[in-house]
């Protein structure tokens, strides 16, 4: 699982994800990208659970699918999803959990963003959205939704909900790295970090088979 947050509105959308990639017992084994851009039909694409889902996606996207926006390619994407899947679990055996591909992107005809959820549990089925929405997984406890709508309140509360998911000692998330936010508007789609997490450096040591250092990780 992964950390997601996404404003959605007709002009636009806003997602913040982490980067952080553990195991099922949380050893940090790489920072991955989980909201990816693809500029060449206005799309932003995000994904909760297994990162090699939306990796596989992507190179699909890129390779083979001819799709002019969202709302086309919307048409191809829960058949492609199934076969994506299928491969994976022939590869690596039953799949323990789910994953879940995010689409926000334009309907060039109509020009407001759209946004669907194709969830294996639901055998990938096509779920559109309605705008505007905020969304965030996993569920926070108490509010819904940060006290304000800006960089620094996205920041906060994704704070509190890793605090309350270390907290847990069970069916937890393991939330690091860095807070990236990805932004798609009409003809536009751009990424920024925003935030590294305080033990940022100590993961990457994991990661990387050595010893913490108790360094505190910042953005240069």
């Amino acid at each position: 699982m992964s950390l997601l947050m996404f404003l959605h509105q007709d002009d636009g959308a806003v997602i913040l994800t982490d980067t952080l990639a553990t195991d099922t017992l949380g050893k940090p084994l790489d920072f991955v990208d989980k909201c990816v851009a693809v500029p060449s039909m206005n799309l932003a694409i995000a994904t909760t659970g297994y990162q090699q889902l939306m990796l596989r996606w992507v190179e699909r996207l890129r390779e083979n699918v001819r799709a002019r926006d969202t709302s086309m390619l919307d048409l191809h994407t829960p058949g492609s999803l199934r076969e994506i899947w299928a491969d994976i679990q022939r590869e690596h055996g039953p799949l323990e959990g789910s994953a879940t591909i995010y689409h926000f992107g334009f309907d060039e005809h109509t020009g407001r963003c759209r946004r669907f959820a194709y969830r294996s549990a639901n055998d990938f089925e096509s779920e559109e959205g309605e705008a505007p929405a905020f969304g965030v997984k996993p569920d926070p406890l108490g509010d819904t939704q940060p006290d304000e709508l800006s960089d620094a309140g996205l920041i906060d509360f994704a704070k509190r909900i890793r605090v309350e998911q270390d907290e847990r000692t069970a069916d937890r998330i393991y939330i690091g790295g860095d807070l990236v936010l990805t932004e798609v508007r009409k003809n536009a789609v751009s990424s920024q970090r925003i935030y590294r997490w305080e033990d940022q450096h100590d993961q990457w040591q994991a990661i990387c088979d050595a010893p913490p250092l108790g360094a505190v990780a910042r953005l240069p």
